[in-house]
């Protein structure tokens, strides 16, 4: 169930040097005017004096709670990859946890596209944040700008450009430039002011929906209990994890099978592998993400 409450507003917001910036200030503020990275890109630049925004609040009301979203819609700006956007020379660092971490460093601007959609944080290389900081907000954008633009992202993960593809964003249009920025003529970005990790309650049940939808998940028999270990070098790994999973195999194999999870090969595999799931055990981290395609009620137990 969706209430929607729409706002438009237009100011302008212009940023210069390091300072910190809110988001929130963009409805109150106008002041200074934009600063080129060189001179050659000045050419870009259509107004001098000031950028529009246009911004969306969506209330997606749930049983358990309110998801307050926002979509913004900025005209001519540089827009990093890692999730954030300049009007400056430099990327803009804000203190506050409600908005996009930003790439401090300065970087080339490497290409200019008319409409540019970047969501996230410079963690989103990482599963769990890809799902929570990107995947949930993107329905959030309105499907017929998600279709005709270019989709900014961190990683070049093919499992990330497949998840992408189910939320009607081509994959000739998805773009990793790495440190360097876009100039884009509209630039558009979700962001939940609620959860450093997304929309935890609307957006990632909607992300959930549409996996178990489009993969038919609910035909999966679910009947294992999988194991996930985390590699080796990461933190919350388990130690002699072969002898534990053969204990298991040996304690509960007559009555549920059991199995060693690895990391995906490829999305539809990985999606029906785990929804075949009744329970899963895995030290806290990205895995745990993966309940998302388990059916509901089944058993889910976390390492710490």
């Amino acid at each position: 169930m969706y209430k929607f409450k729409e706002i438009q507003i237009k100011t302008y917001i212009n940023i210069t040097g390091n300072e910190d910036f809110n988001i929130a200030d963009a409805v109150f503020y106008k002041k200074y005017i934009i600063q080129g990275n060189h001179k050659s890109d000045q050419k870009y630049i259509q107004n001098l004096v000031g950028n529009d925004i246009k911004m969306f609040v969506y209330f997606d009301h749930t049983s358990l709670q309110i998801t307050n979203c926002t979509f913004y819609h900025f005209n001519n700006v540089y827009v990093n990859p890692a999730g954030g956007w300049t009007k400056g020379y430099n990327a803009i660092f804000p203190g506050s946890s409600t908005v996009p971490r930003f790439n401090t460093k300065n970087g080339p601007v490497s290409h200019k596209f008319n409409e540019v959609i970047c969501i996230g944080n410079d963690w989103t290389n990482v599963f769990a944040h890809f799902v929570l900081d990107v995947l949930s907000l993107v329905e959030y954008v309105p499907v017929e700008i998600r279709k005709r633009s270019k989709f900014l992202l961190l990683s070049s993960s093919k499992v990330y450009h497949e998840m992408l593809i189910h939320f009607d964003i081509p994959m000739e249009n998805i773009i990793c430039p790495g440190q360097s920025f876009i100039f884009a003529n509209n630039f558009y970005t979700v962001i939940s002011q609620q959860s450093i990790h997304g929309a935890l309650i609307g957006g990632l049940q909607n992300v959930a929906e549409k996996f178990r939808k489009d993969f038919q998940l609910d035909k999966i028999k679910s009947e294992y209990l999988g194991l996930y270990n985390r590699l080796e070098s990461k933190s919350r790994h388990i130690l002699e994890f072969p002898k534990f999973v053969e204990a298991c195999k040996e304690r509960y194999n007559s009555t549920i099978p059991v199995k060693q999870l690895g990391e995906y090969t490829n999305l539809t595999e990985g999606v029906k592998e785990y929804a075949s799931l009744k329970i899963f055990l895995s030290p806290a981290g990205s895995s745990l993400t993966n309940m998302m395609y388990m059916r509901r009620n089944m058993g889910v137990v976390m390492v710490l």
